[in-house]
């Protein structure tokens, strides 16, 4: 097996938590060797293990719009049950703390999402009668 044929299967295997012992017994090579090659090869093995995250997210459907939609969903079911005032199968207490940790997941699930207005040039005389520009933009939250 060729030497970059090598350090592929090592970063898959760093990418899935392999052990530097179980990297060293199945690619034949001394941990010394393949801790050099971590240094070397940190930036694809931390890629590798995104990416490996990222089809374990897609494959469950597990996406960040899904995770909106879900909490979404459950605050609309809970305010329904509590618009209609049932208390059979759950406490005022259990609802309103279910309702509050409800809130809070939509809350931190979309506090990222913000709207950019788009670039603003400013431009300014600078002390060698030049103009500078300046681009800023501005992002609202939701």
């Amino acid at each position: 097996m060729s030497k970059m044929n090598l350090k592929e299967q090592f970063i898959e295997l760093r990418a899935e938590g392999a052990s530097f012992d179980s990297c060293a017994r199945e690619l034949g090579k001394s941990k010394t060797t393949l801790i050099k090659w971590q240094r070397e090869l940190d930036t694809e093995i931390e890629n590798m293990k995104y990416l490996n995250t990222q089809y374990i997210l897609e494959k469950y459907k597990i996406t960040n719009e899904k995770k909106i939609e879900f909490y979404s969903e459950q605050l609309d079911r809970i305010h329904k049950a509590l618009a209609k005032i049932n208390y059979e199968e759950l406490s005022v207490k259990d609802l309103l703390a279910l309702k509050e940790k409800f809130e809070n997941c939509l809350e931190e699930e979309t506090r990222s999402i913000k709207y950019k207005t788009g670039e603003i040039t400013e431009t300014n005389m600078n002390e060698s009668m030049m103009f500078d520009t300046m681009r800023t933009e501005e992002t609202l939250p939701l």
